[in-house]
């Protein structure tokens, strides 16, 4: 089911406290209050929903797929990291930076059925980057809930060559209440993520950056009980003016669960470059090696300065089995004080 025929719609408010204490000894407190309220509405077509009629009886869950609903997700949080600071004769200094987090909050409100049109967080790419976020779902169709910890160390370095390293290591636990990452939804988001146990994979990266604007990282995740290498990403990347480019190979094991019944080898190639001040276009490309296929492509060009971006965007991607090219047409506008709003279509055809 990738997505719904017909037309869906959602209003997100959130709202989100939070303040450091650092003690005598250096470790630092933060306390976070968080509060997101949604208000949705779905006009399906018939098609769908007696396609979702049919994939809930398969799945034996419940078909509650509603024109309109309203939602909230409250959490109560508390980060703690100790920041231990270290210099070496050679003129290098290092910070190594124990962190734990807990949040406290209630179950994911409609999950466990099939009642929330997931449109916008049907990516789920479990990492080192999103050890640490109050939500690791990409989008706000999908809130994250129930008690969750996540532990783990950060380390960066910096050289008087100009030179500096990052690394990041850790886990994450589900404590209390139900895990929305082993809860179905309408793509399965969660399933083989890495998150939908009690006990998370492990996730780690390492990174380098140089003055002259290259910058390099291997990261992964790995099986919490064998290590086994679930997920490998290598990067590298150049910023510099008039254009920037990056690269990355992507291994991706079988999540047959989110519908990707083999492993994945992916290359990605993107470039970006200004055309004027605050003007600029850019352009990406992923093939799968595995499969001999340009799975995703897009360009779009933005405008930023002080007040606001401007993005606007027109990407392609290709079903592994199907070969059905789905298009996407969006635009996003975010100003600085205020907040985000944007938009996008999508349609899909098939390759001849």
């Amino acid at each position: 089911m990738p997505g719904i025929e017909g037309e869906s719609g959602r209003l997100t408010a959130e709202a989100e406290w939070k303040r450091s204490f650092v003690t005598d000894d250096g470790l630092v407190l933060t306390p976070l209050l968080a509060l997101q309220g949604d208000v949705d509405y779905l006009k399906a077509s018939s098609a769908s929903l007696d396609a979702i009629n049919n994939m809930a009886t398969n799945l034996g869950q419940q078909d509650d797929m509603r024109s309109s609903f309203a939602r909230f997700m409250a959490t109560a949080g508390l980060e703690m990291r100790w920041p231990v600071l270290f210099s070496m004769a050679s003129g290098s200094s290092h910070v190594i930076e124990p962190m734990a987090q807990v949040f406290v909050r209630p179950n994911e409100q409609y999950v466990g059925g099939l009642a929330v049109p997931n449109e916008d967080a049907q990516s789920m790419v479990f990492d080192a980057t999103t050890l640490f976020e109050r939500d690791k779902f990409s989008g706000y169709d999908r809130v994250e809930g129930g008690s969750r910890a996540n532990v783990g160390f950060r380390y960066s370095g910096s050289y008087n060559n100009g030179w500096g390293t990052n690394a990041i290591f850790g886990q994450s636990y589900q404590i209390g209440g139900e895990n929305s990452f082993a809860a179905p939804d309408l793509v399965n988001v969660g399933a083989n993520s890495g998150l939908d146990t009690t006990k998370s994979d492990y996730v780690g990266l390492f990174g380098i950056s140089s003055p002259n604007g290259f910058a390099a990282s291997i990261s992964g995740r790995f099986d919490e009980q064998t290590f086994e290498n679930r997920r490998t990403e290598v990067k590298a990347a150049y910023s510099g003016l008039p254009v920037s480019l990056s690269a990355k190979y992507a291994f991706i094991q079988a999540q047959p669960l989110y519908g990707f019944t083999t492993d994945r080898h992916e290359v990605t190639l993107g470039a970006s470059t200004h055309l004027a001040e605050n003007w600029r276009v850019f352009g990406t490309g992923t093939y799968d090696l595995q499969e001999n296929l340009l799975v995703r492509d897009g360009v779009g060009f933005a405008y930023n300065d002080s007040c606001f971006t401007y993005l606007m965007t027109y990407s392609q991607s290709r079903d592994l089995n199907t070969r059905e090219v789905s298009q996407s047409i969006g635009f996003n506008l975010s100003f600085r004080t205020l907040g985000d709003f944007g938009s996008s279509t999508n349609g899909v055809d098939t390759i001849q």
